[in-house]
């Protein structure tokens, strides 16, 4: 049966995780919509102005999740700071976060928007590229 200290390192690493996965997946979004909208015709082909609108949109929300991202750790980082300037000036061993300051709360906030915008960026990527891939395997005859 775990404990709490058990729980709070599960959570730790599962966070962790979820940041690591998020920032790959998110610079994977942003240089294949980059690669994409860059890229000359005769090497992917001419991509048609709609695609092209939908990548760039694809790429801003990734962008956004990286943003939060950065935001998440600067929020983090202020909270435990000021935890542990609190415990300090208080010679404390031990203390609890509090919940409810700002740093905290939009700590969280930041760590479910960046899962949100990157799951939104890459089921909009897929919506889009998928099609796009179909009707150029159609036109080429090799579909």
């Amino acid at each position: 049966m775990p404990t709490i200290k058990d729980i709070v390192e599960e959570l730790q690493w599962v966070s962790e995780r979820i940041s690591s996965q998020v920032r790959t997946l998110g610079v994977g979004l942003i240089a294949i919509t980059w690669g994409l909208l860059i890229s000359q015709p005769q090497i992917a082909g001419p991509i048609p102005d709609s695609v092209k609108k939908h990548l760039l949109i694809v790429g801003v929300l990734a962008l956004g999740a990286m943003v939060c991202d950065f935001f998440q750790y600067i929020c983090a980082y202020r909270n435990t700071k000021a935890l542990l300037s609190k415990m300090e000036d208080k010679g404390l061993d031990k203390a609890d976060y509090d919940y409810s300051a700002r740093t905290y709360r939009l700590r969280v906030f930041f760590f479910k928007t960046k899962q949100i915008l990157l799951v939104i960026a890459c089921i909009w990527f897929l919506a889009v590229i998928i099609p796009f891939c179909i009707s150029v395997l159609g036109k080429s005859g090799a579909y």
